[in-house]
């Protein structure tokens, strides 16, 4: 799937902000910065630990998704204000399937959350770790495909390919 063609002023607004983003952790081909994954990869963490210090269950219990521009907004990331403008100006090759992956990224964290709290009071580590086993490793698959796009390394693909992988 090739890029369609820009009228020369959006090719130029482009072209500035590729520019700009000289230095920075800002992808210029994706105009999408990693930093917005430590969002999730926070949750993965406390996920690990979950079934040997249950206390975590609450933290990971309250933890709320956040948007790309959320995130930066309440970020220290030095070049914030620029993550927020390039996103604005993602390539839909590159932001659409990210945009995607972030949205199953939101509901299997909140199918977490749901059976997290069903497992309330229940202090067995091995029931725990079972319940979210299977759900870090998968997290961590979507994080990796986010990443991919972002760094502009991953084809992307149609929306009924990527729901076919959610449903695999």
């Amino acid at each position: 799937m090739s890029a369609p063609q820009l009228s020369p002023a959006a090719d130029d607004v482009l072209s500035r902000m590729r520019d700009r983003l000289a230095g920075s952790n800002i992808n210029s081909a994706t105009l999408l910065a990693t930093d917005y994954l430590n969002h999730f990869n926070e949750f993965v963490m406390l996920l690990d630990l979950v079934a040997d210090c249950p206390e975590l269950r609450d933290m990971l219990c309250d933890w709320e998704p956040k948007s790309y521009i959320a995130h930066f907004a309440e970020s220290g990331f030095s070049d914030k204000e620029l993550a927020i403008e390039a996103y604005a100006l993602s390539p839909p090759l590159y932001r659409d399937p990210f945009d995607a992956t972030v949205r199953q990224l939101d509901l299997l964290i909140g199918t977490i959350q749901d059976e997290l709290k069903e497992l309330a009071g229940d202090s067995n580590p091995d029931r725990i770790s079972a319940a979210v086993k299977a759900s870090s490793q998968e997290i961590r698959r979507l994080v990796d495909v986010a990443s991919a796009v972002t760094n502009g390394v991953a084809t992307t693909s149609r929306q009924d390919e990527i729901d076919q992988m959610f449903d695999a």
